[in-house]
């Protein structure tokens, strides 16, 4: 993950000449990074502050159960977009913390 937020800061295409970070509107000036998966586990959380430590980029992980409730809040518009970047703490974002952002625009369940 490091290498990629590396590439997307300095944006070289001596580094990948790809050049993947075009696909970004040139109005994309704030990023994060977000894990996903099944489950986490160990020291993960450690492995996020790590990464934004030597990135200066902030982060989180989301299992694959609170992704969906995040996109169902995205899609329903009970969860503003840009919103969603207050939830990048380097942690963990759970339903519970989705709820909470949700319930900060009135919204009582998913």
């Amino acid at each position: 993950m490091i290498r990629y937020i590396m590439e997307n800061q300095q944006r070289d295409k001596n580094l990948n000449a790809n050049e993947w970070w075009l696909n970004f509107g040139k109005d994309v000036n704030v990023f994060k990074f977000l894990f996903v998966s099944s489950y986490f586990k160990g020291n993960f959380e450690s492995n996020l502050e790590y990464s934004s430590n030597r990135t200066g980029v902030d982060g989180g992980a989301i299992n694959v159960e609170n992704l969906l409730y995040l996109a169902e809040e995205l899609k329903s518009g009970r969860l503003a977009y840009r919103d969603l970047f207050y939830s990048y703490k380097n942690n963990e974002i759970s339903e519970k913390e989705i709820l909470a952002q949700s319930n900060s625009y009135g919204i009582e369940k998913l």
